[in-house]
This record gives C-alpha cells, sequence and structure tokens, in this order.
C-alpha cells in the first residue's frame, strides 16, 4: 500500500534549509521529500485516492483563501528540528480543519495529543541525541528568519514503489 500525505510546498525554503536538511535529515532528502509544511499524515492509501476522494480533498482546500504564511524559530518536538510559524499564524487553523475534515486519518496516526505547524530540517535516531541538532539549526538557520512564503495550494505527496514520494497533485486554495 503507497502512503501519502497532505502538505504546503515550500519552494522557498529550499535555499534557506536544503544544505541543513541534507546533513541533518539525509534520509527524506534522499526519498524525494521536499521541505514541506506537513498538512496531514498519514493520508489516504494509493488505492483509496479514487475520483470522489479527489473531489473531496479539492472543494475541502477550495474554501480557503491563499494567505501568507511565515516560520519564525526553531523548535524541538521528541527527536526532530523544526521551523515553526508564531502563535496564530493562519497555517494552524488549515492544519485543524483538515484534521476536522478527515476525521478518519488522524495526524501522524493519532501519535501526539496536539500536533502544530511545523518544517523538518532534522531528525536524530533518539531523543537524547537531538540537542545538537536543535543547537546547530538556531546558530545556523534561526538568524536567517522569518522565511515568508505563500500558500496557495496544497500538495498530495505519493509513495513510489521504490520507496521515494513525489508530488502527484496539487489542491489549489480559493
Amino acid at each position: 500500500m503507497r502512503r501519502t500525505g497532505l502538505v504546503v510546498h515550500v519552494p522557498a525554503a529550499e535555499a534557506l534549509v536544503g544544505d541543513f536538511r541534507r546533513r541533518f535529515n539525509a534520509a527524506s532528502v534522499a526519498l524525494g521529500l521536499p521541505p514541506p509544511v506537513t498538512v496531514l499524515y498519514p493520508f489516504a492509501s494509493g488505492s483509496e485516492l479514487d475520483d470522489a476522494m479527489h473531489e473531496k480533498v479539492g472543494a475541502h482546500f477550495a474554501r480557503f483563501r491563499r494567505f501568507d504564511a511565515e516560520l519564525v524559530a526553531v523548535a524541538r518536538f521528541e527527536r526532530w528540528a523544526c521551523l515553526v510559524p508564531a502563535s496564530g499564524d493562519p497555517l494552524a487553523d488549515l492544519l485543524a480543519a483538515t484534521w476536522a475534515r478527515f476525521p478518519g486519518f488522524p495526524p501522524y496516526g493519532a501519535e501526539y495529543d496536539q500536533p502544530a505547524p511545523h518544517l523538518t530540517v532534522g531528525v536524530a535516531d533518539d531523543a537524547n541525541l537531538v540537542r545538537p541538532i536543535v543547537e546547530a539549526a538556531e546558530t545556523e538557520l534561526e538568524p536567517r528568519l522569518p522565511l515568508r512564503f505563500r500558500v496557495d495550494a496544497v500538495s498530495l505527496l505519493e509513495e513510489l514503489e521504490d520507496g521515494t514520494w513525489r508530488v502527484t497533485l496539487r489542491y489549489p486554495l480559493g
């Protein structure tokens, strides 16, 4: 079963975080994962993504106006170093509404109580080893924030048979 996820693709992030991700999140980079803000993962399996589901997803995102977002700080979530928006950023509303609209796909498999919008820049094998990655992100990335970008669509990322990922569809915001 192919895995999927809904993400805000942030092409502007590559210039800021590309090298950092290659050093501290190399597995994701090797799999072709762009630097996204995750909206909903895991989402429907590839076999569940029929025309009706695509219409439902497209209609959901068409209800949202395009907006400007920004990532303003480095944060730590267990084993991950991430860039996060300020409190009240419209990304949080988009994520919460999507989670409510598709309750059969709890964010991160319901592993976390309060998932927050973020862009992962580094990951450690163990929670005890993430501190140096966070410190490096604070030193290298935080002084170059905020990272501002326009959110005009949500992309569907699909896992391919070889384990790599690619964007297969974009659902425009209204």
